[in-house]
């Protein structure tokens, strides 16, 4: 691209308003980022050998390039509250049987 059309997107890009498409790309990475948290949780409960909490990282790291900083750390607080309730279900479950 030539300069001419790198300024003009850096221009539209900090001037302008959120554009449809980006309030739709956002919604769309939201539902991959509590995807991810899911199936990172349905792993963890699955596999009761080994700890799969550093998993969690790959969703919480693209929601930090997607969403604001409250929401990041509302996320991880939610990872760390699904990561105990797993494990209590996990410990619990032998114990009912």
């Amino acid at each position: 691209m030539t300069p001419s059309r790198w300024s003009t997107v850096l221009h539209r890009v900090t001037t302008e308003g959120p554009y449809i498409n980006e309030r739709m790309s956002v919604l769309v990475l939201t539902v991959v980022v509590v995807a991810g948290i899911s199936a990172v949780a349905y792993a963890d409960k699955s596999v009761a050998s080994v700890s799969l909490a550093p998993l969690y990282f790959l969703p919480l790291a693209l929601s930090a390039l997607v969403h604001p900083l409250r929401v990041s750390l509302a996320l991880s607080i939610v990872c760390l509250v699904l990561h105990d309730l797993v494990a209590l279900c996990v410990i619990l479950e032998p114990i009912t049987q």
